[in-house]
């Protein structure tokens, strides 16, 4: 077990090591300049990558809100389910996230598209119409 566990925080630090902090920061400034009373975040992903969006958008929505830093317009577009399989159903799985994205996302709104593959037909549609209306994605 000791070996797991060492193994393991080995991995996690190598992997910490190699985050591009400038990424981070590029993050955050997009973060503090988006316009609260104008602009929306929006979050999808596939499979892991929504839980990973659903975690991601409570943190930006609720966390900086009760801490008293920003109250930012979030919505995570994985999290409605029945939303989701009627897309699916009527108009294909590849329009789940464009479908919700049309005619709501505008320019200056931000796209969090969380994907361990960066592959996803359903991902690279939705942000290639964010990006479109003038989105950043």
């Amino acid at each position: 077990m000791y070996e797991f566990v060492s193994g393991y925080i080995q991995r996690l630090v190598k992997l910490l090591e190699s985050i591009e902090l400038q990424n981070i920061c590029d993050i955050i400034n997009l973060l503090d300049n988006i316009d609260p009373f104008v602009n929306t975040i929006y979050f999808i992903g596939n499979g892991g990558s929504a839980a990973t969006a659903s975690h991601f958008a409570n943190d930006i929505g609720i966390g900086l809100k009760i801490r008293g830093i920003k109250n930012i317009n979030v919505v995570c577009l994985t999290d409605n389910i029945p939303v989701i399989t009627s897309i699916s159903n009527d108009i294909g799985y590849e329009n789940i996230f464009y479908a919700q994205l049309k005619d709501k996302i505008k320019k200056g709104d931000l796209l969090f598209a969380i994907s361990a593959s960066g592959n996803s037909a359903n991902i690279l549609k939705a942000a290639k119409y964010a990006k479109s209306v003038g989105a950043l994605a």
